[in-house]
């Protein structure tokens, strides 16, 4: 798959992973089920559209950069301190807890890279590849 249409798939991934791992924080009681848990909704969803809209465009991926990084600090949060607490790692949701600690790093470091990557290629000079 070429690096811009994964650009474009990436956003999708982190933000499935992000919606699904903020269910599991308010099922495991990391976070209140009140309306003021999901603030951060509308903005991931402009992020996701912006990176969407602005693909293959110097913007858009300083714009995936920005939200990759963001999107880094979950499982840092998580895994920081006292880490997962031990009740979650042993309920039945807490390999999917974890595991979705894991994608949500894995997906937004490589988001990162795939960024930076577009950015270099766009850069005057630059080799491109024909489609």
């Amino acid at each position: 798959m070429k690096p811009d249409k994964l650009a474009i798939v990436l956003p999708v991934l982190i933000v499935i992973f992000l919606v699904s791992h903020l269910s599991q924080d308010i099922v495991f009681g990391y976070e209140p089920p009140k309306v003021a848990t999901l603030v951060a909704l509308p903005f991931v969803a402009l992020w996701l559209y912006l990176a969407l809209a602005l693909a293959g465009r110097g913007s858009g991926y300083i714009l995936l950069i920005i939200g990759a990084l963001a999107s880094t600090v979950v499982p840092i949060i998580h895994m920081s301190g006292g880490g997962v607490r031990q009740e979650v790692v042993q309920s039945s949701g807490g390999i999917f807890f974890i595991w979705t600690l894991l994608a949500i790093a894995v997906t937004a470091s490589f988001s990162v890279l795939l960024a930076l990557h577009g950015l270099w290629s766009l850069r005057p000079g630059a080799r491109r590849v024909a489609p």
